[in-house]
């Protein structure tokens, strides 16, 4: 008996000494993680005006954001950035469409979702949001921020598959190109991947746009000093500068848009559209990096997207039901309400997971993205 109670002391004793020692370095790698946060953001010319405070918290709230196995962790909200319970950027919203809705969704990396935004108010689909429901439309318009950092078109597209579809929307919205690039998956696979999407739109019923984003160096505006550094020395996931692959990569993926809106004369995308030129005529910086851009560069690309959406809204207007259904909408709760209902949550929160990652990729010299994807 003595031995058999000696065994659950020494069990006890090293589980318990296995909490202090994961207490220990869980407090550690938190310090870590205070010291490795840095955004290229805080040193930028958009920024300089901002207060020191304010720039440090949307740098933080952006490494803070937790994302597991390519999706946002629901429920989290912060002084910049709010994610509600579907793992979206945004309010909360009915996951089954309102009746008298137009619904869009709006896909793409980091800056489709807004990194570098000052607020959920300041990001592309936020601004499109408010310069639709200024038309006056006899029903109501919703434009869910689906925007992910990391996703290019192949992750976008098995978004959309297993989770966007059952949302209902009339109109999606797809942003691509800095990320494709990146990651060099071959245009004609990029473009097989856009096809799927617009194949998958005219099977459940919505409207596809597809989009090629604007970047640094790969139109025509007159960059800043600061801007052309980012072109400059903007690189792949690899190592290789972007603007080497220009010809092969972007301006192909360019090309592709062109063949997507009909395939053997039958409409196959809605519309398509390369907004490479989107900031040819500002003169002002927009580009905090060599893809993100500030609270004015999303202004204007929402400004583009709006021309290229609000007629084929128009088209469909017929089609809503003019039946008001209120929305079940939930509003948003404070940085303390973030909750974890599942394992995903939970290794998300710590810090010792991450930083082991990352010890790790630099030992391996690959070295993963966290906001600027």
């Amino acid at each position: 008996m003595s031995v058999e109670i000696s065994y659950k002391k020494q069990g006890l004793m090293i589980i318990f000494g296995l909490l202090i020692v994961f207490v220990i370095v869980e407090i550690a790698a938190n310090v870590w993680w205070q010291n490795m946060i840095h955004c290229e953001l805080e040193e930028n010319e958009i920024f300089q005006n901002m207060n020191e405070e304010d720039r440090r918290q949307i740098c933080v709230d952006l490494y803070n954001l937790r994302i597991f196995e390519r999706e946002i962790v629901p429920n989290q909200h912060y002084d910049t950035i709010n994610i509600n319970s579907e793992g979206f950027r945004g309010i909360e919203f009915v996951p089954e469409k309102p009746s008298n809705t137009y619904r869009i969704v709006a896909v793409g990396g980091s800056t489709m979702f807004g990194a570098g935004s000052t607020s959920d108010e300041t990001t592309i689909p936020a601004y499109l949001e408010r310069m639709l429901q200024k038309q006056n439309f006899d029903f109501d318009i919703e434009v869910i921020n689906a925007g992910i950092a990391g996703h290019y078109s192949t992750f976008e597209l098995k978004l959309i598959k297993e989770k966007i579809v059952k949302y209902q929307p009339d109109l999606l919205i797809e942003y691509d190109g800095w990320n494709d690039v990146r990651n060099k998956p071959l245009p004609s696979t990029v473009k097989n991947n856009w096809k799927e999407v617009c194949n998958i739109g005219n099977e459940n019923g919505f409207d596809v746009i597809i989009l090629l984003q604007p970047l640094a160096g790969f139109g025509n505006k007159i960059l800043t000093e600061q801007e052309q550094i980012y072109a400059d020395t903007g690189v792949d996931y690899s190592g290789i500068h972007l603007l080497s692959l220009k010809d092969d990569y972007y301006d192909k993926y360019a090309d592709n848009l062109i063949d997507l809106e009909y395939e053997n004369g039958e409409k196959l995308c809605t519309k398509t559209a390369d907004l490479r030129g989107a900031f040819d005529e500002t003169i002002e910086a927009v580009y905090w990096d060599q893809g993100h851009t500030s609270d004015n560069g999303n202004f204007i690309m929402a400004q583009k997207i709006f021309e290229i959406a609000h007629p084929i809204v128009l088209d469909n207007s017929s089609e809503i039901i003019n039946e008001v259904v209120p929305s079940k909408s939930i509003e948003i709760g404070n940085k303390e309400s973030i909750q974890f209902g599942s394992w995903k949550d939970f290794f998300s929160y710590y810090k010792t997971p991450i930083m082991v990652s990352q010890i790790l990729e630099e030992i391996s010299g690959n070295k993963s993205c966290r906001y600027d994807c």
